[in-house]
């Protein structure tokens, strides 16, 4: 290589960022016009890494904003799953033989709901719970035809809920203690 070819090679990012004087780029203009190799390498260093072709510029703000809006959509439709798998699991224990074991089950419906829904989940979840806890005694009066009064109906829905209202408040509390200073 050339002690030319060295010097326009170390200018070439530069010459590429428009950061050198008129001079200068006099001369890497008319080195890159009759060197191929270095012409190559100009190319190589116009062609955009995999980084860069998938990387959010933040320069503008529009897409970083809307990658992590994207981004935490995917995130609830995630969380909305177990959450809704954790409910009927739970009310289905309720039912059954382990209540006892909803001391874990509901807080951890709460918390999963405030990912998805935040403080509303305060008004969103006990009526899911409700809806979610009254077709699965439904369903188990119609299969194995066992009923419940309403009143004991009534206190295990209040009892959940206040096990999920728990796991909204300590999600709560943890968002806040972590929350990133704007």
């Amino acid at each position: 290589m050339k002690k030319e070819c060295s010097i326009v090679r170390d200018l070439l990012p530069l010459y590429i960022e428009d950061m050198v004087s008129e001079n200068t780029a006099a001369f890497v203009g008319e080195h890159l016009k009759t060197c191929p190799s270095c012409q190559r390498e100009y190319a190589n260093m116009q062609t955009p890494t995999i980084g860069e072709r998938f990387s959010v510029k933040q320069e503008d703000g529009v897409g970083f904003r809307k990658a992590t809006r994207s981004l935490r959509e995917k995130l609830r439709l995630l969380c909305a799953i177990p959450m809704l798998f954790a409910l009927i699991f739970g009310t289905s224990l309720a039912v059954g033989f382990e209540p006892l074991a909803n001391v874990i089950i509901m807080p951890i419906v709460g918390v999963l709901g405030y990912v998805i829904f935040r403080w509303k989940s305060v008004c969103v979840l006990p009526p899911l719970m409700l809806i979610v806890y009254g077709l699965v005694r439904l369903f188990r009066y119609l299969w194995l035809a066992e009923g419940m009064q309403a009143a004991e109906f009534f206190a295990m829905v209040g009892i959940y809920a206040v096990f999920v209202m728990v796991g909204i408040l300590i999600a709560g509390l943890l968002h806040f203690a972590f929350k990133k200073e704007k």
